[in-house]
């Protein structure tokens, strides 16, 4: 297994099993800490102590979720914004993609699939006048 960085959360997880297998701490006491039953520490040290740390990382981890949009269908949605539907916002494409492309998808992750292509820039916003600035200025 290709061995990834871990995080703070894995990390504490390792030096706990760590020292419930060295014996300076009991099942029950790590059990605690973690959150887990004594059950599953017992699984965890016999896993640690046979197999090493990988065995405590989560089998999935650095790996792309199985439900993620496909790369084609992700290209496609970015040449389709910023051709036939050049100039739309993200809420009104998401709906034309639904009525006359048949792509069912969240406007979420429309937004994030062209945040992520550079298609789509975040809008700045106005400054917000407060109090005692005129929006207006004339002379009186």
């Amino acid at each position: 297994m290709e061995r990834c960085e871990l995080s703070t959360k894995e990390l504490a997880r390792y030096s706990i099993i760590e020292n419930a297998v060295k014996g300076y701490l009991k099942a029950h006491q790590a059990a605690e800490e973690l959150h887990l039953s004594t059950r599953q520490i017992f699984r965890l040290k016999k896993a640690l102590r046979e197999e090493g740390i990988d065995r405590i990382i989560h089998g999935n981890k650095g790996k792309p979720s199985p439900r993620r949009t496909s790369e084609k269908l992700r290209s496609g949605i970015d040449s389709l914004y910023t051709g036939k539907y050049d100039g739309f916002n993200i809420s009104h494409f998401t709906e034309m993609l639904e009525e006359k492309e048949g792509i069912v998808l969240s406007r979420e992750t429309v937004r994030g699939i062209l945040l992520e292509r550079g298609s789509y820039e975040k809008r700045k916003r106005q400054p917000k006048t407060g109090p005692g600035e005129n929006l207006c200025l004339r002379k009186e």
